[in-house]
């Protein structure tokens, strides 16, 4: 936990001298380091690892100061307080101190400083990993009243819309999307897919038909991912007439559309939406017709149909894609074998991945974790012959340390 940690205080003692004349100041020189020494430095520090130094007032209107004398006012005052602003931010950030983050930010608001467009975007982004919306919009929300002309970018919203629906309140989302337009920033298919999602999630299937009927009627084209959001939706309902008709969209919409990287979102979301649900049955048909025409990839659409199942412990399940598969042609990767192999070992399904791991005729390399787990199941139904079957094929491996593999095993 970060805290603030009062340094030291050090004050003048030299006489006050009212007349005396005043000498030029420059930067760097002595003059001016001996009214830092002098001046109150706060230390912000994670644990016992100091990470920024922070100077008070007297020596940020040193500078001020020196900055008017050469016509650099404003510019140069404000470049000092956004990089000390910014360089506290981040280092909170980076210390996951997100709690203290926002209160410095909050500190310097309060003190009348504000930071400029681009560095308040940047901050308020740094922010939002917090997880804490509500904060992070309280300081977006003094950022405007305190400067009438700042407007958060349309990401930064985004990224809040988005924190509001997976907390449950798409209504709050909602209402940053009314704020959104209202200050100028055009809706786009990222807005409203965000606000139809954060409805699915709480089964307001309804309300995000609603917003889905809106876009379409203000002109944006729903693109695929839009579509996989609504069929979640319907599949959480178990509204099954729904699916059919949204589904069908889909795969019309997915054969059409030509950016691979959002035919691959929609699919994944697709996939672990009937995953949840339990509808393994309509997954199953999906992989051995495989509807999509050729718009994806097989070996990454199986690949996350088995990374899917294994999430949510169907590990037999995933054996069967492998199945399908190999069936195909097609070779699943190590990845896909190490996932199913490791879970059915700690299910207590040990002959099934010993199984799988005969069908690739040991021609790749798992982790040494999962080569354990598979030896000691085998071990525990007493089938000592595979489990050191398994251990000698493990230590055939290049480079491994033979010596930790005896001690583990």
């Amino acid at each position: 936990m970060c805290s603030f940690l009062l340094i030291s205080r050090e004050v003048s003692t030299e006489p006050v001298r009212p007349n005396a004349p005043k000498e030029p100041l420059s930067i760097g020189s002595s003059r001016v380091n001996a009214i830092q020494s002098r001046t109150t430095t706060f230390l912000i520090h994670s644990k016992s690892k100091p990470f920024f130094v922070l100077p008070s007032l007297p020596f940020s209107t040193t500078i001020h100061n020196h900055t008017i004398q050469h016509g650099q006012h404003h510019h140069s005052t404000t470049t000092f307080h956004n990089r000390n602003l910014a360089a506290i931010i981040h280092s909170l950030c980076d210390a996951h101190c997100f709690d203290e983050a926002h209160n410095i930010f909050s500190l310097f608001l309060s003190s009348g400083f504000l930071p400029d467009h681009r560095t308040s975007n940047v901050l308020l982004s740094r922010l939002l990993p917090s997880r804490t919306p509500h904060r992070t919009w309280a300081c977006a929300l003094s950022l405007i009243q305190a400067n009438h002309g700042f407007v958060p970018s349309i990401v930064t919203y985004h990224r809040l819309m988005d924190h509001f629906c997976r907390f449950g309140q798409p209504r709050q989302a909602h209402i940053l999307f009314f704020d959104m337009k209202g200050r100028g920033h055009c809706p786009n298919v990222v807005s409203y897919t965000t606000l139809i999602n954060g409805y699915c999630l709480i089964g307001g299937i309804g309300d995000a038909r609603k917003v889905f009927d809106e876009m379409l009627d203000s002109g944006i084209a729903a693109n695929s991912l839009t579509y996989s959001v609504l069929v979640g939706g319907f599949l959480r309902k178990k509204d099954i007439d729904g699916v059919k008709g949204m589904m069908c969209q889909l795969w019309e919409k997915m054969r059409v559309e030509s950016e691979a990287s959002m035919k691959m979102a929609a699919f994944a979301n697709l996939v672990d939406s009937l995953c949840r649900g339990g509808f393994f049955n309509e997954l199953f048909r999906i992989a051995k017709e495989f509807a999509l025409g050729g718009s994806l990839c097989e070996d990454v659409a199986y690949g996350q149909m088995i990374d899917s199942l294994c999430k949510v412990g169907r590990y037999h399940a995933a054996a069967r894609i492998v199945y399908i598969m190999r069936k195909r042609g097609l070779v699943p990767s190590v990845a896909c074998y190490n996932y199913i192999i490791h879970g059915l070992s700690k299910d207590g399904d040990c002959m099934r991945a010993y199984q799988l791991l005969e069908e690739a005729e040991f021609g790749f390399l798992l982790s040494e974790h999962t080569y354990k787990v598979l030896v000691e199941a085998l071990c525990q139904v007493l089938d000592v012959d595979k489990a050191r079957k398994v251990l000698e094929h493990m230590l055939s491996r290049e480079g491994v340390d033979k010596t930790k593999i005896y001690n583990t095993i």
